[in-house]
């Protein structure tokens, strides 16, 4: 490994202040989520929850962050952004019988 980074393959687990606890415990909490909050989940998604996870980790207590700045963060995330839904045809079916005048 190039850099600071500790290898566990050749039994080196930490460099100074780098040590691979830090991603095992990252690890931990994904997957404690995965099997405890998120019982099912698909591949498809697996990012998004990965993402989610990683966001909570690189915004936990230990780190100074609280509930508010938490928030904060997310929103400021979300500016310029839109949510919008694709809709089926279905939907669209439904919506044209709905609002025939």
């Amino acid at each position: 490994m190039n850099g600071r980074g500790a290898t566990d393959s050749v039994g080196e687990y930490a460099r100074d202040d780098v040590t691979t606890n830090s991603a095992e415990s990252s690890f931990a909490i994904l997957k404690r989520g995965l099997y405890g909050v998120f019982r099912h989940v698909s591949e498809n998604h697996l990012q998004r929850y990965a993402n989610e996870f990683d966001f909570r980790w690189n915004t936990r207590a230990k780190l100074g962050f609280n509930d508010v700045e938490r928030t904060a963060v997310v929103l400021k995330g979300i500016d310029g952004k839109r949510l919008t839904y694709r809709r089926t045809d279905t939907q669209e079916q439904l919506a044209s019988v709905c609002y025939r005048k």
